[in-house]
């Protein structure tokens, strides 16, 4: 739910955040090597964190259509980075898990994107980090609560 309007100063910081934030994330994404796009990447993480999943609990974890996130699993499944497996419970339920390959995947893509972001921030003084780590420390905070 939408709060009322905040004053200008925090919703300029707000936008300034939005504003490095984005280019950011696209920065930290051309880190993974262009193997895959964006959606599958994000699917391969969710099933790391979350599997292994239902087809639908996926779909609705990553916000795509049934059809969407079968096809980006197809993918993944040909490419060895998950498994498909039936559900005890029930045949009619695939669960997705994560594959030996794809863990290594995710962890080498991991490794070459937190360099990348050492590399930046090595080039900036002990102060400014300390600056970045408290920040990261309050939107860790602010993520975490419920909005």
């Amino acid at each position: 739910m939408p709060s009322a309007g905040h004053d200008g100063p925090t919703l300029e910081l707000a936008a300034r955040l939005r504003a490095v934030i984005v280019p950011l994330g696209r920065s930290l994404r051309q880190q993974s090597g262009g193997r895959f796009t964006p959606t599958q990447a994000s699917v391969l993480g969710t099933v790391l964190r979350h599997g292994p999943i239902a087809l639908s609990a996926l779909a609705a974890r990553e916000q795509l259509s049934l059809p969407m996130v079968s096809k980006v699993v197809a993918l993944l499944e040909s490419e060895q980075l998950v498994v498909r497996t039936t559900d005890p419970t029930d045949a009619r339920v695939s669960r997705i898990a994560i594959s030996g390959d794809g863990r290594a995947w995710i962890e080498e893509t991991r490794g070459r994107r937190d360099q990348w972001l050492a590399d930046r921030l090595a080039e900036t003084s002990a102060d400014e980090r300390e600056a970045v780590a408290r920040t990261v420390t309050t939107l860790e905070r602010i993520l975490r609560d419920p909005a």
